[in-house]
């Protein structure tokens, strides 16, 4: 099944609701035509063939671009996927996931070094704190993961 996402040039994120299998995973191709797509090639996390990306996880789709896109779900015995949803942003930044948390929280407790996009992607409170990496972001990204 092709999804027409309406333009073209814009970044695509994978979304998923929940209810997937943690086992289960998907690589993804698009194009900004059809006759494109059909050859365009599947891609991973690591812009390559060789990954996929898992099905339960939201994620920004690296090297996929294109108005067409599709995706190729890979499982293995007993595995289920629920919901797939791809979006695309001109100016959108991946949804924050419990990942990013640990994260920051690691970052906060001086386990791990923040490099550029940690301090862009992670930094996410204002006022005393804002331009370090602390327990407040941890909390604060957390809380929206959970909707809270």
């Amino acid at each position: 099944r092709i999804m027409d996402l309406g333009v073209s040039g814009l970044t695509l994120f994978a979304n998923t609701l929940g209810g997937n299998s943690a086992n289960a995973t998907l690589q993804f191709r698009a194009a900004d035509t059809t006759a494109a797509l059909a050859s365009a090639p599947w891609l991973g996390p690591d812009g390559t063939s060789a990954t996929n990306y898992p099905a339960n996880a939201s994620t920004m789709l690296t090297g996929v671009v294109g108005r067409y896109a599709q995706y190729k779900a890979f499982l293995p015995p007993n595995t289920i996927i629920n919901d797939i949803a791809i979006f695309a942003s001109a100016t959108a930044v991946a949804p924050l996931t419990a990942v990013d948390a640990l994260n920051a929280l690691q970052i906060a407790g001086g386990l791990k070094t923040a490099g550029a996009a940690d301090k862009a992607r992670l930094d996410v409170t204002a006022g005393a704190s804002a331009g370090v990496i602390g327990i407040e972001d941890a909390v604060s990204i957390m809380r929206e993961v959970n909707g809270l």
